[in-house]
């Protein structure tokens, strides 16, 4: 693996593909977000227009031009573990490395609006969380909600997670349910006797799952 390039100054004032290498090329790992937070905390803080606060490793900047509606865009600072992936490189107009997609192009964009557009139509929040990657406790966003929920305040917000340009109202999550069914036992050489639980629960409580599924495939 090559020398990973540790750097400060950000070029935020050049291409996108530049900026999202420059940000792959400061590893941040969930729990190990510091380094990235100071650079873009230091990029956003060149930015007279902006107001800049930092809360752990969570860094917000906002803008106040009184025009009545606030947007937050937001992406998170870590990624998964390194795999061989570092230092990032750009090849043939697309840019590779840890990173690149989840989340750290989004991350570019939103770093390039926020100190390059001094005068957006609507006031902005941006928000750079750390640990969205982990566990839901040490997530960036939930502790803004729980120390600072006044930044969390908006008529719209967008995530900058991959989407393939297109704009998505959610993605897939978990769900988590406990069914209660009722059967009735029996000797396994006389199961026709009984009434299967398992079995039941399949045609009744859990029928609402149909329409999930077709929907995923």
């Amino acid at each position: 693996m090559g020398e990973i390039n540790q750097k400060v100054s950000l070029p935020t004032g050049g291409e996108l593909a530049e900026l999202t290498a420059a940000l792959i090329d400061i590893p941040s790992e969930s729990h190990n977000e510091k380094a990235l937070a100071d650079a873009i905390e230091q990029a956003l803080k060149s930015a007279k227009h902006l107001s800049v606060h930092r809360i752990g490793n969570n860094v917000i900047a906002t803008n106040h031009n009184a025009h009545g509606v606030r947007v937050i865009l937001a992406g998170h600072l870590d990624t998964v573990p390194a795999n061989n992936n570092l230092p990032g490189r750009i090849d043939g107009g697309r840019v590779f490395g840890l990173g690149a997609c989840d989340m750290k192009g989004g991350v570019a964009v939103a770093l390039h609006l926020a100190t390059r557009v001094a005068s957006p139509s609507v006031d902005v929040t941006y928000i750079f969380y750390e640990a969205e990657e982990v566990a839901a406790e040490f997530n960036g966003l939930g502790r803004l909600a729980r120390e600072a929920p006044e930044f969390l305040a908006a008529d719209f917000a967008v995530l900058m997670e991959p989407s393939n340009a297109n704009v998505e109202a959610g993605c897939q999550g978990t769900i988590r349910i406990q069914v209660s069914t009722h059967g009735e036992r029996a000797h396994s050489a006389r199961s026709w006797m009984g009434r299967n639980a398992i079995h039941q629960a399949h045609g009744k409580s859990c029928g609402f799952l149909n329409p999930m599924n077709q929907r995923g495939s």
